[in-house]
């Protein structure tokens, strides 16, 4: 099962896909990954891809949201901590061009207050 697969060669951070296979997706499964990290997303990427999703990575937050309003994508995997802002603001960007996406945040920095913030605008999961 790919999310047993992830979890077991990536680690608790890439946990995020247990979640985004909870909902199901047409072929491609076109993913979008926003973190200032170039080694977890290129970590995520070869993964990913691996295992038949579509996946374009950014690594700020502006560039993120302006690559989900120009091409949607089944879901998003952002880290809370970006370069230029924080994943609020990437969560209200995307929701509102996009009510319906599927947000996954990624951090490596637990915080229960953030935690419930995220979730209560529109984030599907806050993995730390």
């Amino acid at each position: 099962m790919l999310c047993r697969a992830i979890w077991h060669d990536l680690g608790s951070k890439t946990g995020v896909c247990l979640c985004l296979l909870k909902y199901p997706f047409s072929m491609p499964r076109r993913l979008l990954i926003i973190d200032d990290d170039h080694d977890m997303c290129l970590l995520l990427q070869r993964f990913l891809e691996k295992n038949g999703f579509e996946v374009m990575v950014h690594h700020k937050g502006q560039k993120g949201i302006a690559a989900y309003q120009a091409s949607k994508f089944d879901a998003v995997i952002c880290d809370y901590r970006l370069g230029d802002m924080d994943a609020i603001h990437v969560i209200k960007a995307i929701r509102q061009a996009d009510a319906a996406a599927v947000i996954v945040v990624i951090t490596g920095y637990s915080n229960t207050r953030v935690a419930v913030e995220v979730m209560k605008l529109g984030a599907r999961d806050y993995i730390t």
